[in-house]
C-alpha cells in the first residue's frame, strides 16, 4: 500500500514502537527484496501513551478521545504538555499535568501580551541591549539545534522557557524596548515552530461587576501603597486578592490580573 501511493521508496515511515518488529521490519525484507532499492530514509516509532499502569489503546478500551481533552483543557496546553515529552518515549496522560502546561503556557502569553501593549504605544526606543541580543541569539541557537536532534522538543522548550525567563528578567535592564520588543518576536516565532502562541487564550469566565470593582479598587490601592512604598500594606492587599483568587503581574506599563484558572 505504502507502494501504491508513495513510490519504491520514501523519506519518512512512523508507527508504534511496537511495530518494530516483526511488521516493519518485514516490510523492509519484503519491499527491498522486490525493488532491490532502499525502502525508507527514516523510521520515527513514536512511544506509548499510557492511562495509570497501562498503555491506552483501543484493545483494553481506555483510550481518551482528543475532542474530549480539549473540551475540558485548553488545545494549545495540551499540545504543550504533550511537547514535553520526546516522541519516542512513553508519555503518561494526567489532567493535572495539563493544568500545569496551561499555567506555562500562561506565562509565554502574558511576556506576548506586554511586549503587544508596548508596541502599540508607538515605536519602540533604540538604546544598548545589555548584550541581549547575543542572548537571544544563543537561545535560537539552543532551541533549533534540539529540533535537528531528532525532534527533541523536551530541550527545545527548556531553551524556549529559558529565553522567556531572560525576557521577564532583562525586561528592565535594557535602555529602550527595541532588543526586549525582538526578543519577544524570536520567542514568539519559535513557539510557532511548535504550534504555539498562535491560539488566543480562552475567554475567562464573566466575572460579576461588584466583584471586578473590588478588585480594581484593591489593584489600585496597592498600586498607591507602592508608590508610598508602603511595601507591608501593599503586600496585605497582594493577599486579600490572591485569597480571591486573583493573579497579579506587575510590570513597568503598570500591574496587570487575571483569575486564577
Amino acid at each position: 500500500m505504502s507502494m501504491a501511493y508513495l513510490g519504491e521508496g520514501f523519506d519518512i515511515h512512523g508507527g508504534g514502537e511496537d511495530l518494530i518488529f516483526p511488521h516493519h521490519e518485514n516490510e523492509i525484507a519484503q519491499s527491498e527484496g522486490a525493488t532491490g532499492k532502499p525502502f525508507v530514509r527514516c523510521w520515527v516509532h513514536n512511544g506509548f501513551v499510557n492511562l495509570g499502569a497501562e498503555k491506552m489503546s483501543k484493545s483494553l478500551g481506555n483510550t481518551l478521545a482528543i475532542r474530549d481533552i480539549v473540551h475540558r483543557h485548553d488545545p494549545e496546553a495540551v499540545r504543550l504538555y504533550l511537547l514535553g515529552a520526546h516522541y519516542r518515549h512513553p508519555l503518561d496522560y494526567a489532567d493535572a499535568r495539563i493544568t500545569e502546561a496551561a499555567r506555562a503556557l500562561g506565562r509565554l502569553r502574558s511576556l506576548k501580551a506586554e511586549a503587544e501593549r508596548i508596541a502599540a504605544k508607538g515605536a519602540p526606543a533604540a538604546g544598548p541591549d545589555g548584550g541581549l541580543l547575543d542572548d537571544i541569539a544563543a537561545h535560537r541557537a539552543r532551541f533549533e539545534a534540539a529540533m535537528d536532534d531528532d525532534f527533541n522538543t523536551p530541550q527545545a522548550l527548556a531553551a524556549l522557557f529559558d529565553l522567556a525567563r531572560l525576557l521577564h528578567g532583562a525586561r528592565d535592564q535594557v535602555e529602550g524596548a527595541g532588543a526586549f520588543l525582538g526578543g519577544v518576536g524570536a520567542l514568539v516565532t519559535l513557539a510557532g515552530v511548535l504550534g504555539l502562541l498562535e491560539m488566543p487564550g480562552r475567554e475567562p469566565p464573566a466575572i460579576d461587576p461588584e466583584v471586578r470593582a473590588r478588585i480594581e479598587s484593591l489593584v489600585s490601592q496597592r498600586r498607591t501603597a507602592r508608590r508610598r512604598r508602603d511595601f507591608s500594606e501593599a503586600d496585605r492587599m497582594r493577599q486579600e486578592l490572591h485569597r480571591m483568587g486573583v493573579i497579579l503581574e506587575d510590570t513597568p506599563e503598570g500591574t496587570n490580573w487575571k483569575l486564577s484558572s
